[in-house]
């Protein structure tokens, strides 16, 4: 680790005293004292009063020994995997008669060198987690504790260039939160959308034709037609491992294939994992491929009546998956009953222009949810270099 020049490397314990937590039977949590939980500190890199939700009944004198304060940093102390162990959070409010947990060691500033704002990011670079990670025990969980993170070394420059990268960081943090919450929004206002159009409890304008309930054989078929490996861009390969859980779609598949013939599929087919439904893998196919035979493909009976991407919709939503779920057979690996998603039933109106319609407003939708994430993601990807580059003194704030 290369020390820029008016900075310091110096070990952990030299700015903070580490102490233990407390344990508790589990019948004194959830009322009493607000505590400072593992989740909390795993989840915020700064903490606020109102992150902290836990609360754990103590005696006056416990309160007193296990005592939290503006500035304490926090350090997860134990996890199943070393990468989870040694995450930090600050707290940067006072929190009346708050304690912390044994799952977590508390960090005391005893030195004015490190700013408590500054302690959100310095402990989060990679030499830092390395460090930390490379230091735990292991039997059968993840450990570290004060003396070990005492030991290890954090690159300090001055009150002044910490101030200034708090405030840069700080700045990006807010328009990545401010993005979350449109992303949140967005979401939550779709799915109310999505409720009301696809049950027709809600009517688009100018539409008023009946509905009908249908089983799903009725509207799709399930098509096993193969195709020859030869005959496919390996990227367009889907399996059960490249489609994403949460209706996240697929990524590209970089796997040879060692099939001489794969399942095929067709754009506007609707791929569906049949291995543990409860993982919500579903695929709307933009384009021609094949497939595994562990994936369901469905098609359109007859698209002038029954609208592919509204099918789609509809079996995107929890209620197919629970009942994909409930009717799958198997512990490990359950995998759904084809026969039984043939009758699962569908909500459908009897005019595909209805159909169309509803499918263009809530793909819609679903499109500016995408762009907001991709935004999203790339103003992570910026703050990460930002981290990466300011808190190693590479980018400098102040003049040297």
């Amino acid at each position: 680790m290369v020390t820029p020049k008016g900075w310091e490397s110096r070990p952990i314990g030299d700015f903070l005293e580490f102490k233990n937590g407390l344990n508790k039977g589990k019948e004194y949590f959830g009322y009493g004292t607000p505590i400072v939980n593992y989740m909390d500190v795993y989840r915020h890199r700064g903490l606020h009063a109102s992150d902290i939700q836990g609360r754990v009944s103590l005696e006056r004198e416990e309160v007193r020994r296990f005592a939290v304060k503006k500035g304490d940093v926090f350090f997860t102390r134990t996890s199943e995997t070393p990468d989870e162990v040694g995450i930090s959070s600050v707290l940067l409010d006072d929190l009346i008669d708050g304690v912390f947990s044994g799952f977590v060691l508390r960090g005391r500033l005893k030195s004015t060198k490190l700013l408590p704002d500054y302690c959100k990011y310095c402990f989060s670079t990679q030499a830092v987690r390395e460090a930390i990670v490379k230091s735990c025990t292991y039997t059968t969980r993840a450990l570290t504790n004060g003396r070990v993170l005492s030991n290890i070394e954090v690159l300090l420059p001055s009150t002044i260039e910490q101030n200034r990268i708090v405030s840069t960081l700080d700045d990006i943090e807010l328009l990545i939160a401010t993005l979350e919450e449109a992303v949140s929004k967005k979401r939550s206002m779709r799915e109310g959308i999505a409720q009301s159009l696809l049950t027709g409890t809600m009517r688009l304008p100018d539409y008023g034709g009946g509905w009908k309930r249908i089983e799903l054989q009725e509207a799709l078929a399930f098509c096993t037609a193969t195709i020859p490996t030869e005959n496919i861009d390996v990227n367009d390969y889907v399996d059960t491992e490249n489609m994403l859980k949460d209706r996240g779609g697929v990524v590209v598949n970089t796997k040879p294939l060692s099939y001489a013939k794969v399942c095929e599929y067709l754009s506007g087919d609707i791929l569906v994992s049949n291995i543990r439904p409860y993982l919500k893998k579903i695929w709307f196919a933009v384009h021609n491929g094949g497939c595994s035979s562990d994936v369901l493909v469905l098609r359109s009976i007859d698209a002038e009546r029954y609208d592919p991407a509204y099918c789609f919709l509809l079996l995107a939503r929890d209620d197919f998956f629970s009942y994909a779920a409930n009717n799958s057979s198997g512990t490990k690996m359950p995998r759904g009953d084809k026969d039984a998603i043939k009758r699962y039933l569908l909500r459908v109106p009897e005019s595909i222009d209805e159909q169309r319609a509803i499918a263009e407003v809530l793909m819609t939708a679903d499109l500016e949810i995408n762009n907001l994430e991709h935004k999203l993601e790339k103003y992570k990807q910026i703050r990460q270099g930002m981290m990466r580059e300011l808190l190693t003194g590479r980018i400098r704030l102040v003049q040297e």
